[in-house]
């Protein structure tokens, strides 16, 4: 759920009694001079979401899991900065791997990807992934209680992979982290090989 940081918090004092929830951190917002793409991009919850609170509107959380993206890999992984993309809810805009010159990452890393940490344990039992359109991504999701490669378990993969992957796992996975591990990158027309993730949804039982 939304949780607005100590400067929305400080703001919100002001706000009178028999608001709702939803104009509470929408006039809150607003006294802190933000947008919603900014809160997005601060909390790293989609912009229909913080709207739909907003609005008091519960039901846009049903079902999901909202969490905070950061890259993975060795040095901190590839783009952190833009890591946020994969779950912002806009197909307009994604996270990249870095250009390599094989798709196995010019044998300088075993795998690249994006570190989902939903921050408690969750369970999880499928996911939809929005990938770009040229093939040959192989992946895996991996859960876990821990960051580390070793504490997460994968639980489901794809190879050849291009476009919005849907995966159900076998069974259901439990953990703080969600990590999406690309083992296999796909070329571009350039003959380099990156991978691009649109959006990540989440679902769980």
């Amino acid at each position: 759920m939304f949780r607005p940081g100590p400067g929305l918090i400080s703001r919100e004092r002001g706000i009178g009694v028999g608001v709702s929830i939803g104009a509470a951190l929408a006039e809150a917002r607003r006294q802190a001079g933000l947008t919603v793409a900014q809160v997005s991009q601060r909390t790293r919850i989609r912009q229909t979401i913080i709207r739909g609170i907003e609005g008091d509107d519960c039901s846009v959380c049903d079902g999901d899991f909202y969490a905070r993206a950061a890259a993975a890999g060795p040095g901190g992984g590839d783009n952190p900065q833009l890591a946020y993309r994969a779950i912002d809810a806009s197909h307009a805009s994604a996270w990249r791997t870095d250009w390599y010159t094989t798709a196995r990452f010019g044998n300088l890393s075993p795998g690249t990807g994006l570190l989902l940490g939903m921050g408690h344990p969750v369970t999880v039992t499928g996911a939809a992934i929005s990938l770009g359109s040229a093939r040959g991504a192989a992946l895996q999701i991996r859960v876990g209680p821990a960051r580390g490669l070793a504490q997460l378990q994968p639980v489901a993969g794809a190879a050849g992979a291009a476009g919005v992957l849907r995966l159900r796992f076998s069974r259901s996975a439990h953990g703080r982290y969600v990590l999406l591990w690309f083992t296999r990158l796909p070329a571009d027309p350039g003959g380099a090989f990156q991978a691009s993730v649109y959006n990540i949804k989440l679902t769980g039982g």
